[in-house]
């Protein structure tokens, strides 16, 4: 069926941030207690919120507070790194060429929506996407599927008419998992063999959906 849909992860994929996570995990360490000092915080979300359960037991925080004090050093690193972001070009013009052909877009990212915003005002997107689903969205982070099915819910479009586009295996992994489609953006590395198409350069995205008209 004719794509009607399509998802984008944001970090590697419609921008590159460069936020030094070996920094970010460092501050982790230090702001989440003796629960955070013994994790390397990898996966980073996902450790976030065990840490965060496991913290709340030894302090007078709740799981819920301790989860927003991770979020905001998250936040801090993130907006930072948009504000510094200058490479909009390839994005906002592929962005532009998909709206005109009348594709309905979206964000489903692991990134804060402080970030989002930041990102979005700078470059440019407003009215851009017609869903949003970011870290501050109450659903389980990709791979977990929820994400592109809240997305899919809320503009009320069917598995089969959507795509997902991301760079990392996570995006693959929750696109199969929520049954749509899945083009990997591979700028460099081994590409994932379990995508439905693999893209190195964002423009080549044209290329695919064009085949189907």
């Amino acid at each position: 069926m004719k794509t009607r849909l399509v998802i984008f992860d944001l970090d590697g994929t419609l921008v590159r941030l460069g936020i030094d996570y070996e920094t970010v995990r460092k501050e982790l360490r230090n702001a989440l207690g003796q629960a955070g000092s013994a994790s390397d915080f990898r996966p980073l979300l996902e450790e976030i919120e065990r840490v965060a359960r496991q913290a709340a037991v030894d302090n007078t925080l709740g799981t819920a507070q301790l989860r927003q004090r991770a979020f905001s050093i998250l936040d801090r690193h993130e907006v930072a790194a948009a504000r510094r972001c200058q490479h909009f070009q390839s994005a906002s013009e592929l962005l532009h060429s998909l709206r005109k052909r009348r594709f309905l877009l979206a964000l489903c990212t692991a990134n804060g929506r402080a970030c989002v915003d930041e990102l979005v005002d700078r470059a440019g997107w407003q009215n851009t996407f017609e869903a949003i689903v970011c870290r501050d969205t109450p659903v389980p982070p990709k791979p977990s599927p929820r994400g592109i099915q809240l997305i899919r819910e809320t503009v009320n479009v069917s598995s089969s008419s959507t795509v997902m586009v991301g760079d990392s295996w996570r995006d693959v992994a929750a696109a199969r998992r929520a049954g749509v489609r899945s083009v990997h953006f591979c700028r460099d590395g081994a590409p994932d063999n379990g995508a439905d198409a693999v893209i190195s350069e964002l423009q080549d995205l044209s290329q695919i959906l064009t085949r189907e008209e």
